[in-house]
């Protein structure tokens, strides 16, 4: 037996833990400031179990997980040596033993054939209540066949509905009488014009090269949408660490995409102190296999580092 100790770091007004190590009954949990904790004797094996917070069922993505194949994703722990657990071997009987169980196992068996031999006598006495019961269905079945058909006939026969008459062709309008032109007034002969194209104003050119600017940028912006999460991390610092240079080496970390928001220290357990900071990342940034392990490289200021709260 091992005990293994369960924590749960996001806060609630009472949380619980259960799985495949008790048969999913709830076992209560201890609060200790914003964190809930508890130990459980195990043997050794692996489990899957979830927690139960203010009443729903709920798993920490920040600790190990897997799919129990149906689709539901449940916190997984392995207990000792699970490749090398075997179950216990049975013990050998001896002959005197044996034989006070064969005739033990002989009395039962003489008993079943004598009661298999009575079972066709009274499936025989059986046989016509069951086809009397046979009749009675194919009965209520016709009875319900006719039932529909004079249901059918005292429905009212569905009436043609009335046909449109066509409305009548609309005649051409006739068309007005022509009236004469009135003279054209002598005008000026015009001066041959010359084969030169009109230039553009400034203006005009510069309004003209603005819009084209203008619309090819939106076009090329609906291709590029891209989704961005807002998630929480925590950082647990090493014992006596300075917090000011923690969130200096977390800032500094860079990735296309990742963007640091504010951030804020609190007090953790046994005396250490923890940094929580908000970023805002792209979907193509891996928060939990790059930027989580960039943070845990560094041994002298950082103990761990995991997801706190997660929001599209």
């Amino acid at each position: 037996m091992s005990q293994i100790f369960f924590l749960w770091p996001h806060g609630g007004k009472s949380v619980s833990v259960a799985g495949t190590f008790n048969n999913w009954t709830a076992h209560p949990l201890q609060k200790q400031g914003n964190y809930w904790f508890g130990v459980v004797d195990l043997s050794d094996g692996v489990y899957q179990y979830k927690y139960i917070v203010d009443g729903r069922w709920v798993y920490d993505i920040g600790q190990i997980h897997a799919d129990d194949g149906s689709g539901n994703w449940n916190n997984e722990v392995e207990v000792g040596n699970v490749a090398h657990y075997k179950e216990p071997a049975l013990q050998p009987v001896s002959k005197p033993q044996q034989a006070k169980e064969q005739s033990s196992h002989q009395k039962p068996q003489q008993k079943q054939q004598q009661q298999q031999q009575q079972q066709p006598k009274e499936a025989a006495s059986d046989q016509p209540q069951q086809k009397s019961k046979k009749q009675l269905k194919r009965e209520q079945r016709q009875q319900q066949k006719e039932e529909k058909k004079q249901e059918k006939k005292q429905e009212p026969e569905p009436q043609p509905e009335p046909v449109a008459e066509p409305e009548p062709e609309a005649q051409p309008e006739p068309e007005p009488e022509a009236q004469p032109e009135p003279e054209a007034e002598a005008q000026p002969e015009a001066e041959p014009e010359m084969d030169v194209e009109p230039e553009m104003e400034p203006e005009v050119e510069a309004e003209a090269q603005s819009e084209a600017e203008v619309e090819t940028p939106q076009v090329e912006q609906k291709k590029e949408k891209v989704l961005i999460s807002i998630i929480t991390l925590e950082v647990v610092a090493q014992q006596d660490a300075n917090m000011a240079e923690l969130e200096k080496f977390v800032r500094s970390i860079v990735r296309p995409g990742l963007k640091w928001e504010g951030s804020a220290v609190k007090p953790h357990f046994f005396g250490l102190e923890k940094l929580e900071i908000i970023c805002q990342a792209r979907d193509d940034v891996a928060i939990e296999g790059d930027v989580i392990e960039a943070i845990q490289a560094n041994e002298e200021l950082v103990s761990g580092a995991s997801i706190l709260g997660f929001a599209c």
